[in-house]
C-alpha cells in the first residue's frame, strides 16, 4: 500500500497490515520576537527578528519572503536571513523617515511569502502565517513589560524623547514609544 497527501507526495510502499500516519497538522506562528537589543537606532541601524513556528518548517523560494512592519507615514518589510528548526530569521534596516511609535508587525497577516515562496513542514503542510495579535491589544492581563530605556535625542532638528521596551515574552515584539 502507498499512500498520498494532498501536496501530491507520496508515501513509502508498506504492507497492508502496517497502520499509516498521515501528518494533517499545519505549522502556526507560536511568536515574533527580537534579539535586538533596546535602544534608538540611527539610519543604517539593523533590527534582528524572528518568528517561531509550533513545528520545524521548509522555506522554499525565501527571497519572496518578508515581515511588513509599522515603520511610520511609509510601511517597510524585513527581509529573509535564515531557516533553522522552528524558526525563520529576519533582518530590517532602519531607513531615514521612520517615525512609528510602535515598531511591530504591521498586522496579523504581515508574514508574506510572495508568489513563489513557501512556508511547509516535513509532510507538505503549508503553514498558517496568522501571526498573534500584536500592539497594546495584544497584552495579557497582568503581563509585564522589561528592559526599559529613556533616551534623548535629535533627528532633522526636532528633540525628541524616546521610552523603549520590549513587551513579554508571549509576544516579544520590540516596541517603541515616541513622544515630540
Amino acid at each position: 500500500m502507498q499512500g498520498e497527501d494532498t501536496a501530491g507526495q507520496k508515501s513509502a510502499w508498506v504492507s497492508t497490515v502496517s497502520s499509516i500516519v498521515v501528518d494533517a497538522t499545519a505549522p502556526t506562528v507560536a511568536r515574533v520576537t527580537s534579539s535586538t537589543a533596546n535602544g534608538a537606532y540611527k539610519v543604517g541601524g539593523i533590527i534582528s527578528l524572528a518568528v517561531e513556528f509550533s513545528e520545524a518548517i521548509i522555506v522554499t523560494n525565501s527571497s519572496d519572503l518578508s515581515l511588513v512592519l509599522e515603520t511610520g507615514a511609509v510601511d517597510h518589510s524585513a527581509t529573509f536571513v535564515s531557516t533553522s528548526g522552528t524558526s525563520i530569521s529576519l533582518s530590517y534596516t532602519v531607513v531615514a523617515g521612520d517615525t512609528t511609535a510602535l515598531l511591530e508587525a504591521k498586522d496579523t497577516a504581515s508574514l508574506l511569502v510572495g508568489g513563489t515562496g513557501a512556508i511547509r513542514d516535513a509532510a507538505g503542510n503549508n503553514a498558517t502565517r496568522t501571526l498573534p495579535l500584536t500592539g497594546p491589544n495584544a497584552l495579557i492581563p497582568g503581563a509585564t513589560c522589561s528592559g526599559s530605556t529613556l533616551l534623548d535625542y535629535t533627528q532633522n532638528g526636532k528633540e525628541y524623547l524616546m521610552f523603549v521596551y520590549t513587551q513579554n515574552a508571549l509576544n516579544g515584539i520590540l516596541e517603541f514609544k515616541v513622544s515630540p
